[in-house]
């Protein structure tokens, strides 16, 4: 008797298991249908988008046709834009300092429009290049279809959709049909039908890439999702540092004396960008970044908040931040692949190009394996 009841119960968590993993199949296969076509264009034009410095560098100079190469080092950078400070400083909305491989001066002004200055002499070069106005495109496409704002939410929902149930559910699948073969599971046999071969490579190109793409996929969404990530975060232990970087050890005369004084609590910090007072803002912003080049390591900032006498109102940095904003703030570097050096890049680009492929495999595996009738 207790072997029948043995045999009776462990029937029925077979049934339950075979239930299990029939509604995690079908969830796989929907969700990949539609939301995988989603997360595909995401992928396409986030894997383009990798290369954006390297690509604008080179179009730009062939657009503005400047010879020699533009590139100017640090404090030349500086000269230009007090000189265009001076010349523009009541209309200037934002101004961008040269970073990572756009060697130009963007100064964006109250009235909507963005002009390019050459960054040795602060002579304008233009106020229209068709590759910076490509790679906005590109980019809003990629994060928001072009439909801003319900657009961010679709993208932002489907990146975590494909992050916890597409790869999650396609993992469990994987790990029951090779459970007890997990050298089979990480292989794939070239000469085989192409039913085999279809499914082998959806197989491989999900097991391998599954991490990176669990990373760009929750790191993408962050975009759309920011608040709700600062929530959830903010549970993790408040480290305090002490802040030795003291407000009223900074004395400005002028506007850029600011930059001298900054040297001194940031030595290794660079001028990135300026906020300047607006009718919705009262005050300047003074961003800094640890790098104005592309190259690994954690990705670290700083800001100082004045107001239109330049009086220090605000300091906030990466070094004096929570443990969760410290993470936050590495969201964009692991999702565009600047935190780890070339090889990263490398892999966010092919892991970009990962998604469309699941999806033609997935759409083929599911034509080839039902009969025409049944198909839909």
């Amino acid at each position: 008797m207790k072997n029948h009841s043995f045999f009776v119960c462990f029937k029925k968590y077979i049934v339950k298991l075979m239930k299990r993993y029939k509604i995690i199949k079908i969830l796989h296969l929907w969700l990949g249908l539609t939301v995988g076509a989603i997360v595909s264009f995401s992928g396409l034009t986030g894997a383009l988008y990798v290369w954006q410095p390297e690509i604008s560098a080179y179009l730009i100079k062939q657009e503005l046709n400047v010879t020699p190469p533009i590139k100017t080092n640090y404090k030349n950078n500086i000269r230009t834009a007090i000189k265009l400070k001076n010349i523009h400083g009541d209309s200037i909305k934002k101004m961008q300092l040269p970073y990572r491989k756009n060697n130009l001066f963007a100064l964006t002004f109250l009235n909507g429009t963005t002009s390019y200055y050459h960054p040795a002499n602060g002579n304008y070069l233009s106020s229209n290049l068709k590759t910076i106005s490509f790679f906005k495109t590109l980019l809003q496409l990629h994060r928001n279809l072009g439909m801003k704002p319900y657009g961010s939410y679709i993208m932002g929902i489907s990146s975590l959709l494909f992050c916890f149930f597409i790869l999650i559910s396609g993992f469990l699948l994987w790990r029951r049909s090779y459970k007890k073969r997990w050298r089979k599971g990480f292989t794939i046999t070239w000469f085989t039908s192409k039913k085999k071969f279809n499914y082998n490579l959806h197989k491989i190109a999900g097991i391998y890439f599954i991490i990176p793409l669990i990373i760009i996929s929750f790191s993408g969404a962050y975009f759309t999702f920011y608040k709700e990530y600062r929530k959830i975060f903010s549970v993790l232990p408040d480290y305090k540092t002490e802040n030795v970087h003291l407000i009223e050890s900074i004395e400005i005369n002028d506007f850029f004396s600011l930059k001298k004084q900054t040297d001194k609590l940031y030595p290794t910090y660079k001028l990135w960008s300026i906020y300047f007072p607006s009718n919705l803002n009262e005050n300047y912003r003074f961003r800094f970044i640890n790098s104005i080049k592309i190259k690994n390591g954690l990705r670290k900032t700083a800001d100082i908040f004045t107001n239109k006498n330049l009086t220090v109102k605000k300091i906030s940095s990466f070094d004096t931040s929570s443990l969760s904003l410290k993470i936050l703030s590495q969201m964009y570097p692991m999702h565009i692949g600047e935190s780890f050096g070339i090889f990263h890049r490398l892999l966010v680009f092919v892991s970009g190009l990962i998604p469309i492929l699941l999806y033609i495999t997935g759409i083929r595996f599911y034509l080839l394996k039902k009969p025409l009738k049944n198909r839909f």
